[in-house]
């Protein structure tokens, strides 16, 4: 599958901690909780490539879609930028976090060799690519360029 990429990557710091709510992943910051989703639930939020083989996504709210692993320092520092963009675009973007470690099949299908790694996802169009943490500000070009939001 095909995936354009994001020049002009632009990185950041920061610290996140994990933790496991009713037997769901959780990326926690105070408030802000940011799901850490599995194989299914990625085939039934976003793409079932057990019965598709074709991309598509054809949800009506754009996602942004973070690729990790607990043990990567980038992927900690980029969290708190995630955490913040999930709480400013809460009603106009879904934000969702793979940990490579426990689902590699899912990176495995974006061609996803580093992380952190994370794809925003238009919909009905091809997912963009970006590798490293990026600064919230880049992340937020990316939203108004890549999915009209301001």
């Amino acid at each position: 599958m095909p995936v354009g990429l994001l020049p002009e990557v632009v990185f950041s710091g920061g610290i996140s901690y994990f933790e496991v709510a009713n037997g769901v992943a959780v990326e926690d910051k105070g408030s802000i909780m940011i799901e850490i989703i599995s194989k299914e639930k990625f085939k039934s939020e976003i793409f079932d490539f057990s019965v598709n083989k074709e991309w598509t996504f054809d949800k009506k709210t754009p996602v942004i879609l973070n690729f990790f692993a607990t043990w990567c320092g980038p992927c900690h520092r980029f969290a708190p930028t995630l955490e913040e963009i999930a709480a400013q675009y809460d009603q106009s973007v879904k934000v969702y976090k793979i940990d490579i470690d426990q689902d590699p099949e899912i990176a495995h299908l974006f061609g996803v060799q580093s992380v952190p790694t994370t794809l925003f996802l238009k919909p009905n169009e091809e997912p963009v690519m970006t590798n490293g943490a990026l600064l919230k500000e880049g992340v937020e070009r990316a939203i108004t360029e890549l999915f009209g939001i301001k």
